[in-house]
């Protein structure tokens, strides 16, 4: 999973630039800002994402961690 959001932030990046080098082709159409601006709140949606995802990944890993410490779990 944390491949894909890797790849759809990758993406997004890459539709930055090309907006962006459009406004520089076309400087006085402004609404290419406002795309920038849109798909950088969307690259934040993902990074925002990933982090949770991580978050809750670590804390599993620390309670299974914790548990065969324990002796909770089964062995394979």
């Amino acid at each position: 999973m944390f491949a894909t959001l890797d790849n759809l932030e990758r993406e997004l990046q890459k539709e930055v630039k090309k907006v962006e080098d459009k406004w520089n082709d076309e400087p006085r159409k402004d609404y290419y800002f406002h795309e920038i601006c849109g798909i950088n709140k969307a690259i934040g949606v993902v990074e925002r994402f990933k982090s949770k995802e991580l978050l809750e990944l670590d804390k599993w890993a620390h309670d299974h961690i914790n548990k065969q410490e324990q002796g909770d779990t089964l062995s394979d």
